[in-house]
């Protein structure tokens, strides 16, 4: 039996995105994460708007999928501002973990809202690959060097942005069946920029980048998230969003690789145990 194009589609945003986060993680301490999300979304946006113009056509939207739409731009905002806010007072290996509990929120959502029906094998292989994310992101060093309250800041944040991504790729698998994956991620894409617009000038903030370095870094950012959510949006339109969904979160498997061969990050047996979990949970659900 072959692999299914949604899973190898699912790969695509497992490896993008986690390879965007190694340059994010860099210019995320350097400039602020509002700055590297601004220039992100400006950047993917552009390129939205150049490739609309030559090769692709934005269909006629139903009333009802443009009010989802609406809905997903909302939850789409407040996923990506309130992790940042997050991140800025939270411990990374604490935040993380939460934040990979969206998969099992959009699988259970997906069952009951979309009729997706999974098979027992099924289930096991995305309860492995979503223990593999939790342990691939878990430093149990973190913890045992700092006090209880010391690992709850930015905890009730995490939640909500957990639980607007479990809501958010419900939605977006919903509507990328109606109208194909282009016009969503466009329209997700121009709401972001144009609300970060707005708060960035509200602000005062000063969004110049003068370092060559990370300017460069934003703009493979912007790619890559792009390609992540091409992958995604390809792989549900062939496949249960509940399948694509635990593949594509378990980008944290090549940030992890990248960050031990390129920045010589330690890795500990945990984490290997997490790859471990994410490699069988994905070639159990590309049987």
């Amino acid at each position: 039996m072959g692999i299914s194009t949604g899973v190898l589609y699912g790969l695509i945003p497992l490896f993008a995105w986690g390879i965007a986060d190694l340059f994010t993680k860099q210019a995320a301490e350097k400039l602020g994460g509002i700055k590297v999300l601004f220039w992100e979304k400006l950047i993917s946006s552009l390129l939205l708007i150049i490739a609309s113009l030559f090769f692709f056509d934005l269909p006629l939207i139903p009333v009802l999928i443009f009010f989802f739409l609406l809905i997903m731009a909302l939850l789409n905002l407040a996923g990506y501002v309130t992790y940042y806010k997050a991140l800025e007072v939270g411990l990374v290996s604490i935040l993380n973990p939460i934040q990979a509990s969206w998969v099992i929120l959009t699988v259970i959502l997906s069952i009951i809202f979309l009729h997706e029906s999974l098979s027992n094998i099924q289930i096991i292989g995305i309860i492995s690959t979503f223990l593999g994310i939790v342990l691939c992101s878990f430093k149990p060093q973190d913890l045992l060097q700092r006090k209880f309250t010391e690992l709850l800041p930015g905890v009730k944040l995490d939640f909500i942005s957990a639980l607007c991504w479990g809501v958010y790729f419900v939605f977006a698998g919903y509507v990328v069946s109606q109208i194909g994956w282009f016009a969503p991620v466009f329209f997700m894409r121009l709401f972001v920029v144009s609300s970060l617009f707005i708060f960035v000038f509200y602000k005062g903030m000063d969004i110049r980048i003068p370092q060559l370095k990370f300017r460069w870094y934003v703009l493979i950012i912007g790619l890559l998230d792009l390609l992540g959510w091409f992958g995604w949006a390809y792989g549900v339109q062939t496949e249960y969003v509940s399948i694509v969904s635990p593949i594509a979160a378990a980008f944290p498997l090549a940030t992890f690789i990248g960050a031990a061969i390129f920045l010589k990050e330690r890795l500990h047996l945990i984490q290997y145990l997490g790859f471990a979990a994410i490699l069988g949970g994905i070639v159990v659900l590309a049987l």
